[in-house]
């Protein structure tokens, strides 16, 4: 199992490598948000459109990584964020963006 730390807001969370049946979940769970916030016409002047994407967003974070807290989520930067994203990208995902790559490759040749 893979697992990293990253540092948040001042806290160190540690990302471990999620079961196939957990990332199916976790997908499952996201969907309905997800649709939602495709769906909106987001307007990025209207403060009441971001606050709705940090909500949900909040929500979703603390949902799968339970070492952080809403507070937590609002004190990090946006580059912390992204690093989280990253990482958990890395470690549940790095096996299958090689498989998918050395195929592109594969094709691109024939």
């Amino acid at each position: 199992m893979r697992s990293k730390v990253v540092n948040i807001a001042g806290k160190n969370v540690l990302i471990e490598e999620k079961r196939i049946k957990d990332l199916k979940r976790l997908i499952k769970d996201f969907s309905p948000e997800l649709k939602e916030l495709w769906n909106k016409n987001i307007d990025i002047n209207n403060a009441d459109s971001i606050d709705d994407i940090f909500s949900i967003i909040e929500e979703k974070i603390t949902l799968i990584f339970k070492d952080l807290t809403a507070d937590d989520i609002e004190n990090a930067y946006m580059n912390e964020l992204e690093e989280l994203f990253n990482t958990f990208m890395d470690v549940n995902f790095l096996g299958a963006k090689k498989g998918i790559s050395l195929m592109l490759k594969q094709i691109q040749k024939n």
